[in-house]
């Protein structure tokens, strides 16, 4: 069975960090290295300098298998997103279908195949950031909301919660607290804040360009949500002031705390 379901994953400003942050690329890899993917069984990660690929070992021979498929490969950058959480870092990301070949020859890892190949150079072309997912893949999901990018590439939100602020409003604070969804509410403004900083001040023009792409993205899907992001410097407290984000925020790393800055 060599045709899978593929999630090419780059993570961008690589070279940056390793010119200037050595300690930062260590840290980088034990956060890859934490990764859920890492304990689920039916699927299998490849990392190596800049770049994970992630894709099942198992056969997907009804809509019910892909779509189960699809779910977790979303899950998986999802939860990358969030483990990145204040660390200055983000990626680019492509799930597709097709050939792909995975062994090892004495110790040796091959792998190969006409779908790294289109992931490859579907994600060099992307002026973005985040996840996408093409049309014949995305047929499968019917978990996470999409929005048309290109002729066949769908951008992909894994921000559950912020649908849920955008479209049932922004006064359920103690319903987040109930469901422990608490950690993944914090997460996903703190990165739609990261988004939203580094289009405004990145030093590079081609950088925060790509950082612009995507805040449109997410005003396009979060209109009203993202606003009120802006009008209270995405402080926590005004969002779901019944929850003490104080104490979330401390699971954030000091040496990053800077992201809370007007919060």
């Amino acid at each position: 069975m060599d045709d899978k379901y593929l999630l090419y994953i780059d993570i961008l400003g690589f070279k940056d960090l390793v010119d200037n942050d050595i300690n930062k690329v260590k840290d980088l890899y034990q956060v890859i290295a934490s990764l859920n993917v890492h304990q689920h069984d039916s699927f299998k990660a490849i990392v190596f300098s800049d770049t994970i690929l992630i894709y099942n070992n198992f056969p997907t021979p009804d809509e019910k298998t892909k779509a189960y498929t699809v779910m977790f490969l979303c899950e998986f950058v999802q939860d990358l997103q969030h483990r990145l959480i204040g660390r200055n870092i983000t990626f680019r990301a492509v799930i597709t279908y097709g050939q792909f070949i995975n062994y090892e020859i004495n110790q040796i890892p091959c792998f190969y195949g006409a779908a790294l190949i289109d992931a490859y150079l579907m994600e060099k072309e992307i002026p973005c950031t985040g996840l996408f997912i093409t049309d014949r893949c995305n047929a499968s999901n019917n978990i996470f909301r999409t929005q048309r990018y290109s002729d066949d590439l769908n951008f992909v939100f894994v921000t559950q919660n912020l649908h849920r602020l955008e479209y049932e409003g922004h006064s359920n604070g103690w319903l987040i607290n109930e469901l422990g969804l608490t950690r993944d509410v914090m997460a996903e403004t703190l990165h739609i804040k990261f988004i939203f900083e580094n289009m405004r001040n990145h030093s590079n023009p081609k950088v925060s360009t790509k950082y612009s792409a995507t805040w449109n993205l997410y005003v396009n899907q979060y209109p009203k949500t993202l606003e009120l992001f802006e009008q209270n410097s995405f402080n926590l407290n005004a969002i779901y002031p019944e929850i003490d984000w104080d104490e979330w925020l401390k699971l954030i790393p000091e040496d990053y705390s800077y992201i809370q800055e007007g919060g």
